[in-house]
């Protein structure tokens, strides 16, 4: 399995902060009988029958954030289509640093993320608490 993201465990602090249960960590999809995915965490919330993928990138290293926003991306748009592929109905969301999305998103990726429908969750690191959730 691939290891976990730096702020993962934030990531997952700021969720369960609003009521979510990490239900599994590492959702599998299977693409045929030798490959799969896996999506950092599956999330149930407790107060409703709400249930959420989450692919979580950290974007430490400002040398690579233009690399990295690339590959968040990327990844998250293959997750999607795997898992509409799969008739999984489950929403998917990439969940972000503040600090990545007041700087790259913002710079380079918002009228792409808008118009690709890419949900994000952006989370305060140092607080661990959800700022704002994007849902196109």
């Amino acid at each position: 399995m691939p290891a976990f993201d730096s702020c993962h465990p934030q990531i997952v602090q700021a969720l369960e902060k609003e009521g979510w249960d990490i239900s599994l960590e590492q959702f599998l999809i299977r693409i045929d009988r030798s490959h799969r995915v896996y999506i950092d965490i599956e999330a149930h919330h407790t107060n409703s029958q709400s249930v959420m993928v989450v692919e979580v990138k950290c974007f430490q290293d400002v040398e690579s954030e233009t690399t990295d926003l690339y590959s968040a991306i990327g990844q998250y748009l293959i997750y999607r289509n795997l898992l509409e592929r799969n008739a999984i109905t489950i929403p998917l969301y990439l969940a972000i640093p503040l600090q990545a999305f007041s700087g790259v998103f913002n710079r380079m990726a918002f009228p792409m993320i808008s118009q690709n429908h890419v949900k994000i969750i952006v989370v305060d690191l140092e607080r661990e608490v959800i700022k704002q959730w994007l849902n196109w």
